[in-house]
């Protein structure tokens, strides 16, 4: 919930750091959204058999990716570069955002039902809430810190998703499944 909260704080706020900190504007705006929106769909069945395999391993290089993507709109807020230099990173970090948001999703949801296989139905139902909580903290906060500019709401953003990721990291047994003879 810590990631998605970090993630939704900017997302939230999409549109305007496409157009502050990358610089397009106007249809570009939409253009940038369907790239997002398509790198999320090619992410999903490259990571698929990554996942069932290591699902650890390819779950933490997507939260790396991710935590990445905003250190770079984080520096990119923070350093005025050429425009052509700014929009072509920008536009690189906006498609990896949109690949490594979407497929970490339903890797965590997958693990979350392995880890409840007595229950995969309450499972579900529980990181869906915990993911509605996340996307409502993650907008209302985006809100608090976009009010001290989008360097410091981009900042939070990739700090609460580096969190998220080195608690993943740190977790050993985040993604077993349970055995029978082991609660």
């Amino acid at each position: 919930m810590i990631a998605v909260t970090g993630h939704y704080m900017s997302y939230t706020f999409f549109a305007v750091i496409v157009r502050d900190v990358v610089g397009v504007r106007g249809p570009g705006i939409a253009w940038l959204l369907a790239t997002y929106g398509i790198a999320g769909l090619l992410a999903i069945p490259l990571v698929a058999r990554p996942m069932d395999q290591w699902p650890r391993a390819a779950t933490i290089s997507c939260m790396a990716a991710l935590y990445m993507t905003f250190l770079v709109l984080t520096a990119l807020a923070l350093h005025r570069l050429p425009p052509t230099a700014t929009a072509l990173i920008g536009i690189i970090a906006i498609a990896l955002w949109g690949g490594s948001a979407n497929a970490v999703s339903p890797m965590l949801q997958s693990a979350a039902m392995r880890a409840g296989a007595n229950d995969p139905d309450g499972a579900s139902g529980l990181y869906m809430a915990a993911f509605q909580i996340g996307i409502m903290a993650g907008s209302f906060a985006g809100g608090l810190f976009y009010e001290h500019g989008m360097l410091m709401m981009l900042a939070a953003s990739a700090t609460l998703i580096g969190v998220g990721a080195a608690g993943m990291a740190i977790e050993r047994q985040l993604f077993d499944v349970p055995t029978a003879d082991r609660p």
